[in-house]
């Protein structure tokens, strides 16, 4: 897999926005997805288990993994991995971090909950 890292930050205006970073540096933003679910018509966010976190669970998981595997783990990526950003804060975080927890959750998630 591809080396990506994906940026959380906090606008002036105090909006949500993510991008992602390939291995050469270029950035773009990250797609919302809302064909796939669409918890939230206003975009993401991060740091508590609502709708727009779920929105950026479901989104960073398609890009990395594809449709099914992102609707298979998002909820779970969300509550384990979205939740714990801190609200007030940009974040970064890397495939090679996404992978590890991703693989814990498989052990864990033996079922679909996504949005169907």
């Amino acid at each position: 897999m591809k080396a990506y890292t994906f940026i959380g930050k906090i606008t002036p205006s105090n909006e949500r926005e993510v991008f992602v970073r390939n291995g050469s540096g270029a950035e773009e933003t990250l797609p919302v997805r809302h064909d796939l679910c669409n918890h939230s018509p206003v975009g993401f966010a991060w740091g508590y288990g609502g709708s727009r976190p779920a929105q950026l669970a479901l989104a960073m998981l398609a890009y990395l993994y594809g449709d099914i595997q992102a609707l298979r783990y998002y909820q779970s990526f969300k509550d384990d991995t979205v939740t714990g950003l801190s609200q007030d804060e940009g974040w970064e975080m890397t495939s090679e971090q996404i992978d590890l927890r991703l693989e814990a959750l498989k052990e864990k998630v033996k079922f679909f909950h996504g949005c169907i």
